[in-house]
């Protein structure tokens, strides 16, 4: 059984449904602003790649299947699988991450 991952983002860009900062390495994302900063830049990062690094960084160490990132990203359309690669692809080209780092 799959566990369910919460929130529902289908309905973006919309207002956080948390009022959190997260800080990673040089990079700051608050949720309330919809905001993702590089050192105190403000960085272009489209709704729904947004949407999923906030849900990735709600679940830290854990794995978020790509079932799990189309129930909750895209909840109640019909959308090949490919869309959460282009997504993913996406959230690191913001963060300047190749893929080929850990």
């Amino acid at each position: 059984m799959s566990k369910k991952v919460e929130p529902d983002f289908s309905q973006e860009p919309g207002p956080a449904l948390h009022s959190a900062r997260w800080r990673f390495g040089a990079y700051e994302l608050d949720e309330t602003r919809r905001e993702l900063l590089r050192s105190g830049e403000l960085l272009a990062i489209e709704p729904k790649p947004l949407n999923m690094l906030m849900l990735l960084l709600r679940h830290p160490g854990e794995l978020v299947t790509k079932t799990e990132l189309l129930d909750a990203l895209w909840t109640g359309r019909m959308v090949n699988e490919a869309v959460v690669c282009n997504c993913v692809s996406s959230v690191r080209d913001v963060l300047g991450d190749d893929g080929r780092s850990e």
